[in-house]
């Protein structure tokens, strides 16, 4: 039937032509006679009230195209509809329609040629609404195990496949949590109300949460004896916020579950408190000792109270607004780490502290990385855009996130370093400026073909061991950690200790010198002609007496102790 109607519209062009003083054979002379027509794409899948644009190009015999057809388009019945410009709104009817597009071409009112496509409607991806934690709670003793599991679902309650979930424990003393659900009671008998928290993303752009509550069983306790508040004392930005947590003890210490707690500031100033001991610092900086009181109450009889201070600092923050990651990104050979770290601020870009953070690698094949931020590359080189995750979460409710992009390289080993020239760019760089004002410094340097990037990151030490060092970079709030390779060079005096000042130099951000500050003189002794404020002369051509043709005469120089 369709092949027909196609005639009969052919027939119709033919006579028409006729009527207008066409012969036929004047009708069809021309170079290129239509053969065939080709709809792109081919086939599509689409949501239901989606879009996709077809086009169409007929062509002769010979696959030569044929410019100046007209194209009429066509849709089937409960596909969908089809503009006169090729563009498919899908309906509502789910289903394959296999060639359900059509494309009718003409040439000269004579030629007539049909191509085909073929158009899958699918549902519209649902949106991720809530959460769901099952168990809702659990019962354990001290050390005791609960697997918790996490659903997402959308407003009409149906399943959402494919979320991501992260988890963590938000009330002191509950326990702790794997990011695979897997909960471990802590050892402080007691009711926690929503412990356990679970964060559902959907494609980095919707995020829900759901909690679960836990008891901890132990002991029969005694009469309240005494509270404990954890923390017992906080630092916090003018607006920040320090969840506090009370639990009271019998005279045996063994802790005291079901008892009624009630907060309150008692410092003019210091902030607020919420009956769930959320406290949100005031704007007045200052020392505030025990500004925070908690009373606990067994059996609307015995009363029992502590306190907390606080101590609230210079500037007021607001709301978390966006976190940004340290480095934005990274070259890391297979196999090898990178520290990352994260910051949130709120939209003056003042940081926040007192944030949670959730890390995680989000590209297949990049590699893993802990909640404590490092990086362990994948066995696959390639560049991993926006593969490293991190999640920061102020007060249970704003939550944001940002991304870093890593390189994984190939088998290429990091350049041996030449000593002396680290320490020629350190000292340089130290130049002039207190090491606690110096922030770092990075060189591009490119030798044999080869592109290396050295920076030079300074800092108060933290740790170290024969395998890591961790350093507090100066002006910054985070630790990084290095990881130290058998061929690494240390310079210090006596050893390097924790709390001294030293200066991290890498090279494609893998560490090859640890110098301890004061910077010592990379040249041991000069030769003559040199002194100390003569280094920039070589920039003239200048060379000292002796020094001619590679010859170094009367300066004795001991190549161990400046190169590899």
């Amino acid at each position: 039937m369709k092949k027909n109607w196609v005639r009969i519209l052919g027939v119709l062009f033919l006579l028409t032509g006729l009527v207008l003083g066409l012969a036929p054979a004047t009708a069809l002379a021309q170079a290129q006679v239509l053969d065939h027509v080709v709809v792109t794409p081919a086939s599509s899948t689409v949501a239901a009230g989606g879009t996709q644009q077809f086009a169409a190009q007929g062509y002769d015999a010979s696959n030569a195209a044929i410019p100046g057809l007209t194209y009429f388009w066509v849709a089937a019945a409960g596909s969908g509809t089809i503009t006169a410009a090729g563009l498919f709104t899908a309906g509502t009817t789910l289903g394959a329609y296999a060639n359900g597009i059509q494309a009718v071409a003409l040439q000269n009112n004579i030629a007539v040629k049909v191509g085909y496509a073929s158009v899958t409607v699918i549902a519209v991806a649902p949106t991720l609404d809530h959460v769901a934690i099952t168990p809702a709670s659990a019962s354990l003793a001290p050390a005791g195990t609960q697997q918790f599991a996490a659903q997402g679902y959308d407003a009409s309650n149906v399943a959402i496949p494919g979320l991501t979930y992260y988890w963590s424990v938000v009330a002191a003393g509950a326990g702790t949590v794997t990011q695979a659900g897997l909960f471990t009671a802590g050892s402080i008998p007691g009711t926690y109300p929503n412990a356990v928290q679970a964060i559902a993303v959907q494609a980095n752009t919707v995020i829900k949460y759901a909690t679960a509550s836990v008891t901890v069983t132990g002991v029969a306790p005694g009469a309240l004896d005494n509270v404990k508040i954890t923390p017992s004392s906080a630092t916090l930005a003018p607006g920040a916020t320090q969840q506090f947590s009370a639990q009271g003890y019998d005279a045996s210490n063994v802790a005291i579950p079901g008892l009624s707690y009630f907060w309150s500031v008692a410092a003019a100033g210091a902030g607020t408190i919420t009956p769930a001991g959320v406290f949100k610092a005031g704007n007045t900086p200052g020392t505030y000792p025990n500004a925070v009181q908690g009373i606990a109450v067994q059996g609307n009889a015995i009363i029992k109270y502590a306190t907390a201070s606080v101590t609230v600092t210079g500037e007021a923050v607001g709301a978390l607004d966006h976190v940004k990651i340290t480095p934005s990104s990274a070259n890391v050979a297979p196999g090898g780490t990178k520290q990352f770290s994260a910051q949130g601020y709120d939209a003056s870009d003042k940081a926040i502290r007192g944030l949670a953070y959730f890390w995680s690698v989000v590209t297949p094949g990049a590699g893993t990385i802990t909640q404590a931020g490092l990086f362990t590359a994948g066995n696959t080189p390639g560049a991993y855009p926006n593969s490293i995750q991190v999640i920061a979460v102020q007060g249970n409710t704003v939550v944001k996130y940002a991304t870093a992009s890593v390189i994984v390289t190939g088998a290429t080993p990091t350049p041996k370093p030449n000593v002396t020239r680290l320490l020629m760019l350190a000292r340089a760089s130290l130049k002039g400026i207190s090491a606690d004002d110096f922030l770092g410094a990075q060189w591009t340097v490119k030798e044999n073909g080869a592109i290396s990037i050295i920076k030079a990151i300074p800092g108060v030490v933290k740790a170290i061991s024969p395998t890591s060092l961790t350093l507090l970079p100066n002006g910054q709030a985070q630790n990084m950690t290095f990881a130290l390779a058998s061929d690494t060079v240390v310079v210090a005096r006596d050893g390097l200790k924790v709390d001294e000042k030293a200066v991290v130099v890498t090279i494609n951000d893998q560490a090859r010198l640890v110098l301890e500050v004061p910077v010592p003189s990379p040249i041991v002794r000069l030769p003559p002609g040199i002194q100390n404020n003569d280094n920039d002369k070589f920039k003239d051509g200048f060379l000292p007496a002796g020094w001619e043709n590679g010859k170094k005469t009367g300066w004795d120089r001991n190549d161990n102790d400046h190169d590899d």
